[in-house]
């Protein structure tokens, strides 16, 4: 036995070595968690902080209360009676308190605390101390969700500190295990009386996890055979509560005269400190995503010794393998821009030989693939006592997209600006025109000025319409409202009817429109109107574009499973920079603003997106400013070809027979003059034409007038225009007028609502009266 005073000096030392770690392992818990703690002496009526509580508190340690009630001063002064309450209750039964409440800032703002105190009393019962902690849970309070899983770790690691005991297991020859010691803390650790361990070994196995025992049973078995340290990590069932703890158990083997092995050994519960090695891996990885998902490198820079290390954002950001960063500050130098990198250099020795405390910087680098990246970034200097600097900390931050994006939104922010500005050009434009035929015509012109005024008037409505009709183009285009009607058709038709629309527009300018394409080969299935539209929008620019006695070339072939269309001029050319962007909403360029032909310029961002839904392409081809430009289309070919074009009986002139004049006219619009107008020239086809201007009188002058037609605005006050001719159509002495929707509203949804509320046509603002006075003339009254 004289072994046994080494063995016990063994024990002595190990537990001394296990008690450091775990005051080492606390102290870490405590910094990571943020737990301050205090004790109170009643006797003296001092009351002690950790460092970490006053940190908690933004406080000093010289500024921390000293007594009870300037603590007490501190909580909100809401929580204050029942806190001293909870205390003093605690006080009276001897128990712990836990008590969540709020606190003052030394910034000023109240924040959350979850206090935890446990009184120790003298031999009469007399409280003699308190100790306990203070853990700030304001976050918890903000976000509970993430609150009750901080929070009980928070209690786990407050309410069951690390703690031990000590063990003497024997093994004998023939493979059995005797317990022969075991100290008292083993009760609280497995819920297992020191006594029934020593009485029951088997039992304490038993409570060992099944996925831990053959790892266990294995370390045990080398020990015994080499004599070797045995240290486990393994998970403990509680027997009382059924609580699964972790437990390290450390022990060193010896060999008795007897020839049985006894290890002396401790046995320590290090759940606590699992549970937040846990967190802080959860917290690490949440970190790291952070990082990643934010372009965020960390550094960290060895004044001293020059030497720097990355992250692995880090090497992302600078475009480099995981290690292959030198690790020095000039290898870092040696991938920035060197114009930043000197004011980069510039700026720290500055910032550190003034002994600021943290700086913001901006700088670029070229990365191995030579793109380059725009980086922004803080950090923050630590110094000696004598000023020196030792090391820099901080974040970098590609902001590489975020710069673009902003080039980008300025970009379209300035189109949409140049865009506006055009729009009022265009617009006032043609007023201006209207406005001076007007002029023209208030006195008493003679015929021929009266004809012209008449003639400037008509083309500068409709060019408002045309105007109107691209900005709802757009609406639909940007909406995804605009449905195709396709057909199988040829190319070639298609080119042609367009062609001749533009006939005029041609030779006024003494333009030569050339065409070269084949007949019956290029067969495509495509929306006969949107297809023209996409047509006359390209050979409209290349006419206006293009000087006066300029050349327009129009070329078609078939090209595999594509036809390809070419529409080529010698006029102003396109910009190089300017080819990327001449599709884009709002991107007029200097060949539009500086254009004297008018338009919104959205007739390319139309056609793209016409001759996308075809499933097809459109490029802009120039070879720069006066040089012309080319702009070729895409449309895959059908398969089968094209039917023949059916016959249809011509149709009946205005003048041709005789139908029945409807007389009796009801026009309801709330804007007088468009109300009046139309009424005047209706009346002049002999039509008897009441008018009214709101919905609720369109009701009581349908009973009392009953017209055969009423013309109906949409967008009147109180009633609307749908309201009206439901109501309308509700009564049966209504069934049989016409309704014929007049409105502003041309959406395909405005015309869906006219249909279910029993409308019969629906025309949009401006109309033409021709179109008006031959719908009135050739559509049959109702049975």
């Amino acid at each position: 036995m004289s072994d046994s005073g080494t063995g016990n000096r063994s024990v002595e030392n190990t537990t001394e070595q296990a008690i450091i770690r775990e005051q080492r392992a606390h102290r870490i818990a405590m910094q990571v968690a943020k737990i301050g703690t205090w004790t109170r002496d009643f006797r003296t009526g001092v009351v002690e902080w950790s460092p970490e509580l006053t940190e908690l508190f933004g406080l000093t340690p010289e500024q921390a209360p000293r007594a009870a009630d300037e603590f007490t001063a501190l909580v909100h002064p809401d929580d204050r009676a029942r806190f001293g309450a909870e205390v003093a209750e605690s006080i009276r039964l001897h128990t712990d308190y836990h008590f969540d409440f709020r606190y003052r800032h030394s910034s000023g703002e109240y924040r959350w605390m979850a206090g935890r105190g446990r009184g120790f009393y003298d031999e009469n019962g007399e409280i003699v101390e308190q100790a306990g902690v203070g853990i700030d849970i304001t976050e918890q309070y903000e976000a509970r969700e993430l609150a009750k899983d901080r929070a009980s770790l928070l209690r786990q690691i407050g309410d069951n500190l690390p703690h031990g005991a000590l063990y003497q297991v024997i093994a004998t020859p023939e493979g059995a295990r005797q317990f022969v010691y075991w100290s008292a803390g083993i009760g609280e650790l497995i819920g297992v009386s020191a006594d029934e361990a020593l009485a029951d070994p088997v039992k304490l196995y038993q409570l060992i996890h099944p996925e831990d025992v053959p790892r266990v049973q294995v370390a045990e078995q080398v020990s015994l055979e080499g004599l070797s340290s045995f240290d486990e990590t393994l998970r403990i069932q509680h027997a009382k509560t059924g609580e699964w703890r972790w437990v390290r158990l450390r022990s060193a083997p010896r060999r008795l005269p007897d020839g049985r092995v006894v290890w002396d050994g401790i046995y320590a519960d290090v759940t606590d400190q699992k549970h937040i090695a846990e967190a802080l891996m959860h917290s690490l990885e949440r970190l790291d995503l952070a990082q990643q998902a934010g372009h965020i490198g960390v550094f960290d820079w060895n004044v001293e010794t020059g030497t720097v290390i990355w992250n692995d954002e880090e090497h992302r950001i600078f475009g480099l393998e995981l290690g292959t960063f030198g690790g020095t500050i000039e290898a870092w130098e040696q991938r920035v821009l060197p114009e930043d990198s000197d004011s980069m250099q510039q700026a720290m020795r500055a910032a550190m030989s003034r002994c600021e405390p943290q700086m913001d910087f901006a700088f670029c680098i070229v990365t191995p693939a030579g793109e380059l990246r725009s980086i922004e970034g803080a950090a923050r200097f630590s110094y000696s006592a004598q000023g020196k600097p030792l090391r820099m900390v901080g974040v970098n931050i590609d902001v590489t997209e975020r710069l673009r994006a902003e080039n980008a939104l300025r970009a379209a922010d300035r189109r949409k600006n140049e865009f506006i500005a055009m729009l009022s050009h265009e617009l006032r434009n043609p007023l201006a025109a209207i406005s001076n035929a007007l002029e023209l015509t208030a006195g008493k012109p003679d015929a021929a000025t009266f004809e012209w005024s008449n003639i400037i008037m008509r083309r500068q409505v409709a060019h408002l319409a045309h105007l109107v009709d691209d900005l709802l183009d757009v609406t639909r285009i940007t909406s995804g409202k605009i449905q195709l009607r396709t057909q199988r058709l040829d190319l070639a038709d298609v080119l042609d009817s367009s062609a001749a629309g533009l006939r005029l527009l041609f030779a006024q300018r003494n333009q030569e429109l050339i065409r070269e394409y084949p007949r019956d080969s290029m067969p495509i299935d495509a929306d006969v109107i949107r297809l023209e539209q996409v047509l006359v929008n390209l050979l409209t620019n290349a006419a206006k574009y293009t000087p006066l006695g300029g050349k327009v070339s129009v070329t078609a072939k078939r090209d595999g499973a594509e036809v390809v269309l070419s529409i080529k001029d010698n006029g102003v050319g396109i910009p190089q920079e300017m080819l990327g962007e001449m599709f884009e909403l709002f991107a007029q360029g200097r060949r539009s603003i500086a254009r004297s032909e008018g338009g919104l310029g959205l007739g390319l961002t139309i056609s793209r997106t016409l001759v996308e839904m075809h499933g097809g392409t459109i490029v802009a081809q120039s070879e720069g400013e006066g040089l012309g430009s080319e702009f070729i289309v895409r449309l895959p070919v059908a398969e089968g070809p094209v039917p023949e074009a059916k016959e249809h009986p011509p149709i009946e002139s205005e003048t041709s027979g005789s139908t029945k004049k409807l007389r009796r006219l009801l026009v309801v619009d709330d804007h007088v003059d468009t109300a009046q107008s139309l009424a005047r020239l209706l009346r002049l086809r002999g039509n008897e034409v009441e008018i009214v201007h709101d919905g609720d009188a369109a009701i009581t002058a349908a009973k009392a007038f009953q017209p055969e037609v009423i013309l109906l605005d949409l967008g009147l006050p109180g009633m609307d225009g749908y309201e009206v001719a439901e109501q309308l159509r509700r009564d049966s002495e209504f069934s049989r007028p016409m309704i014929i929707a007049i409105s502003g509203y041309g959406q395909e949804e405005d015309r869906r609502r006219s249909r279910e509320a029993g409308i019969d046509h629906h025309l949009v603002k401006p109309v033409s009266f021709a179109q008006l006075d031959g719908m009135l003339r050739h559509t049959r009254e109702r049975d």
